[in-house]
């Protein structure tokens, strides 16, 4: 009964989905077809022996508590945790782990032990809009030994104790949408209302609320999702007397296009 309840509820999402889709006029499906195209462009050049799925997630959560950081996983693999009927085999498919480290990370080497690491950095830069230009614009902004740079950018809303914690649903749904829709200049061309929900629709047809189980039995106090660990980390802020209730563990932000064009030149 649960697997047809499932297969059920799954058929409507499908089908809202499609009634969606259908009702998008022509200019509104070219927009959307656009974005999804674009998206196929954000694959990142890979590194040598890069350590995978759960096991790597462990290495890179010693390697944070080690050196007194706090980091997020971030990437497919941030998407992939959030199913309850996930393999560790499946996780380990994945081609790395990506971390968007949230402090100063000192490192030996871009990709120490394996793990793909988002560094932070700031710049002032000079954005050139269609209409102005803004100079010595500060921007935070994270980058990884590549030197390819994140697309979105991260909110604390207060400081994390070290570790590797797991960014909820609703986050790993918000960068994934802020770095497609950040690849279209919106000054030029806005993203139309109706085709970012849809987008939206699509990208979190797979993502569950659920943490796949021996992923939570790893990470039990640094799942960031209300069902979760959120409200306790918190907590533990409040009474650190960092917080008032209410303040978001993390929020995700969008560069826009002129401002990931500026960092690229600067770099």
């Amino acid at each position: 009964m649960l697997s047809f309840g499932h297969y059920q509820i799954h058929t409507q999402a499908q089908r809202q989905m499609l009634r969606q889709t259908t009702r998008l006029r022509h200019i509104q499906k070219r927009q959307l077809r656009q974005l999804l195209e674009l998206r196929q462009y954000l694959v990142e050049p890979s590194f040598p022996n890069p350590v995978r799925g759960l096991e790597g997630m462990l290495v890179a959560d010693t390697t944070l508590k080690e050196r007194d950081a706090a980091g997020l996983l971030i990437g497919g693999l941030s998407w992939a945790v959030w199913n309850p009927k996930r393999t560790e085999g499946e996780l380990a498919a994945h081609k790395d782990v990506d971390v968007l480290v949230l402090d100063d990370l000192p490192l030996a080497e871009k990709f120490e032990r394996g793990v793909d690491w988002w560094l932070p950095y700031s710049e002032a830069v000079t954005v050139h809009g269609r209409y102005t230009i803004m100079e010595n614009v500060r921007l935070r902004y994270w980058q990884n030994g590549n030197g390819v740079i994140l697309r979105y950018g991260i909110k604390q809303g207060f400081d994390l104790p070290p570790g590797l914690y797991i960014p909820g649903p609703e986050n790993v749904l918000g960068m994934l949408m802020n770095e497609t829709v950040s690849m279209q200049d919106s000054e030029r061309v806005e993203v139309d209302e109706e085709v970012a929900s849809v987008l939206r629709g699509r990208f979190g047809h797979n993502l569950r609320k659920t943490i796949a189980p021996f992923v939570r039995d790893k990470f039990k106090p640094y799942v960031i999702a209300r069902r979760y660990d959120e409200p306790a980390i918190v907590k533990a802020a409040v009474e650190r007397d960092q917080i008032v209730y209410m303040t978001p563990v993390i929020e995700c932000t969008m560069f826009s296009f002129a401002e990931c064009t500026a960092l690229r030149r600067h770099r």
